[in-house]
């Protein structure tokens, strides 16, 4: 397992968050067309997030600026995401 070095932030699925975390959109999964649908919602590579509900087993409800996404559980686990300290989130 490799230690990630303080420039490479370590990065997690969203499911993963808890509430009121904040973290930065580092991938989408590529299957089924998921970056495109959640492009649609806002939801892009380098987007900051906040988890407002949830992640739960039916899935999470996060902020983005204004607006507040409820995703499910299947795509909570494939959106990968680099948490944010609460100085960097601000």
């Amino acid at each position: 397992m490799s230690v990630p070095s303080p420039t490479q932030p370590a990065t997690q699925v969203l499911a993963m968050l808890r509430r009121g975390q904040s973290a930065r959109i580092a991938a989408v999964d590529a299957a089924d067309g998921l970056p495109r649908r959640v492009a649609m919602l806002g939801l892009r590579r380098g987007v900051q997030l906040q988890v407002v509900l949830g992640p739960d087993a039916r899935g999470a409800v996060v902020r983005v600026g204004a607006a507040r996404i409820a995703l499910g559980r299947d795509i909570v686990e494939r959106i990968a995401v680099t948490p944010l300290s609460d100085v960097q989130a601000r």
